[in-house]
C-alpha cells in the first residue's frame, strides 16, 4: 500500500515547490526522518517546510526488508505504485515538484521517472515532467553491500526488492544511464548526499561477525551527474536522514537546493526526445484520413511446437511492426559498436561482444545495460500472443497453427492503413501462414491484402529482435516475481502495444488491462 501524508501546509503556497520525502528499504513513513522517534518535533521534513515555506508530504510504500515482516514488490512495481499515487494528488501540480529519496527511495524515484516518460499514461507523464528537483540521500545507484549480506543470510527471507540492490547490478547501471539522459532532456536539478560512517548491523545480518559496514559506498552513492558531486555527510546509512538540529550540514544544503530549484523553476517541460515514434502513430490516425503506410513485419515464437508439448510454462508468438525497417536494422547492428565505444563497459565484455547475437549480448552482464538502453528508444511496436502450457498441450495441431501463427498474422494484416512489404521469420512455413492469413482477411473483412514477400537477408536482425521479445515475454509471464526477468520486461513494456491470451481470449493493452 502506498500512502501520502501532508506534514506541512503553509498559509501561502501558490507557486511554491512541492516537496515529497520517500523513505528507503525497511523504512517508516515518519520514523525514517526522525532523530527521536518519540518526539514529533524532530521530524526533519517539517523543518524543511518551515524553513522554505514549501508544502511537504511524506510518501510510504511496501519496503520491508524481509518476508518475516511483510511482503514487498520488486522495484519496477513499487515505482509504478509510487508515480500513480503522486499523480493522483492535485496539489503536487500547483508548483514545481521536488522529490527526496533515502536509500532505495532514490532508486524508486529514478524508476518512477523513467516509467512516467516512457509509458503512455498521460497523468504519469505530466507528473514526471513537473519534477524540477531530485535529492538523493544515501542512495545506492550501483548497488549496496546489504543485498550481498542478505543473500548470504538465507534464513532472513529477503523480499524481491533486496535483489534489486545487488552491487554492480546491470539493471541499476542501465537505470542510471537512462536517468542521466532524462536529466539532460528535462533539465531538472539534482543533489546527492553521501554517508561516510559505517553502521553496525543487527545480529541476524551478521552484526556479530562484522564490526561495521558502510551500506552505500562512496562509489555507489555517486550518480555521476555532470556538474555535480556527492556531498559527504558525517553520518551512517541510518542517521544520514535524521539530522539532530537545523544546523546540520545536510539540512542547510537541502534548504539551499530547494531555493535553487524554486529560482530556476520553469513551466512543465515538453519532452521532444521521447515524442511518439512514427511507428506508434500507425493506429492513432483515423483510417479515413490517411494513406497506407509501408511497414515490415518480423515474427518469432518461444516454446511453440506443433507436434509436441511445450517445454515452457507459457509459450509466446510475437509480431514486430516497424515503418522504419532500415533505421531499426541499423540501430540493432550498431549495438556492438556502442558496446566497444562505451567507457563503462570493461575490456573483457568488449572482447566477448564481438560476434555475439542480440540475445547473447543481452545475457552478458557487461553488455546488458547498453542493450537495454538502446532497445528502450527504438522505433518498433510489438504484438504478443501467449498460451499457458496446460492449455497449449491440449490443443490439436490445427488449433496451434491457427492460434499462434495464422491468427496473429490475421490480426496484423487486417489493420487498415498498413501495407506490409516484407515479412521476416526463420520459419520454413511462414509463406504458407502468410497466405492463409491473407485469405482469412479477405474472407472475414471482404478486403484483399497483398501477401508480404519474404524478408531480405539484411533484415535478419529484425527476426532476432522478435525472438528476443518472445523469449523475454514468456519468461516474465512464467515468473513475474523474478527480478531479472521483470527488469528486462520493464525495458520492453512500452514497445508492447497489445497482448492476448489465445486460450481465453483475454486482451491486454498498455492502458487497458495491462500485462502484469
Amino acid at each position: 500500500m502506498t500512502d501520502l501524508i501532508s506534514v506541512y501546509e503553509p498559509v501561502k503556497a501558490t507557486g511554491k515547490p512541492r516537496v515529497v520525502f520517500i523513505h528507503g528499504l525497511d523504512g517508516d513513513i515518519r520514523k525514517t526522518w526522525m532523530a527521536d522517534p518519540k518526539d514529533q518535533g524532530t521530524l526533519w521534513p517539517r523543518w524543511v517546510g518551515e524553513d522554505t515555506g514549501c508544502p511537504v508530504w511524506l510518501l510510504g510504500y511496501g519496503a520491508a526488508l524481509t518476508r518475516w515482516k511483510a511482503d514487498a514488490a520488486a522495484l519496477p512495481r513499487q515505482a509504478t505504485a509510487v508515480i500513480e499515487r503522486l499523480s493522483n494528488e492535485p496539489n503536487l501540480f500547483e508548483g514545481p515538484l521536488i522529490l527526496i529519496g533515502h536509500s532505495l527511495g532514490g532508486l524508486v524515484i529514478k524508476t518512477a521517472l523513467q516509467h512516467g516518460i516512457l509509458r503512455d499514461v498521460e497523468r504519469h507523464r505530466e507528473l514526471a515532467c513537473n519534477i524540477k528537483g531530485i535529492a538523493f540521500v544515501g542512495t545506492p545507484h550501483f548497488g549496496s553491500k546489504l543485498a550481498t549480506i542478505a543473500a548470504w543470510t538465507h534464513f532472513m527471507r529477503a523480499n524481491p526488492q533486496v535483489s534489486d540492490l545487488r552491487l554492480d547490478d546491470a539493471h541499476l547501471e542501465t537505470l542510471n544511464q537512462y536517468f542521466l539522459k532524462l536529466r539532460a532532456d528535462l533539465g531538472f536539478k539534482t543533489r546527492t548526499f553521501m554517508e561516510t560512517q559505517p553502521v553496525r548491523l543487527p545480529w541476524w545480518l551478521g552484526g556479530r561477525l562484522l564490526p561495521g559496514v558502510t551500506i552505500v559506498s562512496p562509489m555507489s552513492s555517486e550518480a555521476h551527474v555532470p556538474g555535480e558531486v556527492g556531498i559527504p555527510i558525517e553520518a551512517d546509512h541510518i542517521t544520514i536522514c535524521k539530522p539532530k538540529d537545523r544546523n546540520a550540514a545536510i539540512h542547510s544544503s537541502l534548504i539551499a537546493f530547494i531555493r535553487e530549484v524554486e529560482t530556476a523553476a520553469t513551466p512543465p517541460a515538453t519532452v521532444n526526445t521521447f515524442a511518439p515514434l512514427a511507428s506508434e502513430n500507425i493506429e492513432a490516425i483515423s483510417p479515413e484520413d490517411r494513406t497506407d503506410t509501408s511497414v515490415h513485419l518480423a515474427f518469432s515464437t518461444f516454446g511453440v511446437y506443433l507436434d509436441a508439448d511445450t517445454d515452457a510454462p507459457i509459450c509466446t508468438s510475437v509480431c514486430i511492426v516497424t515503418d522504419a525497417p532500415d533505421r531499426l536494422r541499423q540501430q540493432l547492428q550498431q549495438i556492438p559498436v556502442l558496446i566497444q565505444n562505451n567507457p563503462l563497459v570493461n575490456v573483457a565484455a568488449k572482447s566477448r561482444a564481438q560476434g555475439m547475437t542480440l540475445q547473447q549480448l543481452l545475457e552478458d552482464p557487461g553488455a546488458r545495460a547498453v542493450v537495454l538502453r538502446e532497445l528502450e528508444v527504438m522505433s518498433f511496436s510489438a504484438y504478443m500472443y501467449y498460451c499457458p502450457k496446460e492449455a497449449f498441450d491440449k490443443l490439436p495441431r490445427e488449433d496451434r497453427v491457427h492460434k499462434l501463427f495464422v491468427g496473429p498474422l490475421v490480426h496484423r494484416l487486417s489493420k487498415k492503413g498498413e501495407r506490409f512489404e516484407q515479412a521476416h521469420a526463420h520459419l520454413v512455413d511462414m509463406p504458407v501462414y502468410l497466405k492463409e492469413a491473407a485469405e482469412a482477411v479477405h474472407s472475414a473483412y471482404h478486403r484483399a491484402v497483398d501477401v508480404p514477400r519474404p524478408g531480405a537477408n539484411k533484415y535478419a536482425v529484425l527476426e532476432d529482435l522478435a525472438a528476443l521479445i518472445a523469449r523475454a515475454c514468456a519468461r516474465h509471464l512464467s515468473a513475474p516475481d523474478d527480478a531479472e526477468s521483470a527488469n528486462l520486461f520493464e525495458s520492453l513494456r512500452t514497445r508492447i502495444r497489445y497482448a492476448e491470451d489465445v486460450a481465453t481470449g483475454v486482451k491486454h493493452k498498455r492502458d487497458v488491462n495491462p500485462l502484469p
